[in-house]
């Protein structure tokens, strides 16, 4: 049995999740909430926040045999924004955004 949640809008770039997501896939909740809360980066911790929230869906005698079936992490909407830059020119920039998209599957 497996369940996914999907977090949206996050503010970080998709890239930078998508290196940490990988470490994770395949290994058990309860473990790599632990090497989650160890690392020190914001992207970790959205990671963490999703994979708890997923967690929550299954009672309390599933969470211990948990696993990480897939962590999808996906380009979300980018915030055009304008700067001035030299010589009067107006110089572009962008915020990026993803959508993480976790699924726990309950295997013994």
């Amino acid at each position: 049995m497996e369940k996914r949640v999907i977090i949206k809008y996050v503010r970080m770039s998709e890239k930078k999740l998508r290196i940490l997501a990988d470490n994770y896939v395949g290994k058990r909740v309860d473990e790599a909430t632990a090497i989650m809360e160890l690392a020190n980066s914001k992207g970790a911790k959205l990671l963490k926040k999703a994979v708890d929230s997923c967690a929550a869906l299954f009672t309390k005698d599933e969470v211990p045999h948990l696993k990480i079936k897939g962590l999808i992490i996906d380009k979300g909407p980018r915030f055009k924004r304008w700067r001035p830059g030299g010589r009067g020119v107006a110089k572009k920039y962008e915020h990026k955004s993803a959508h993480i998209q976790v699924v726990l599957e309950h295997g013994k």
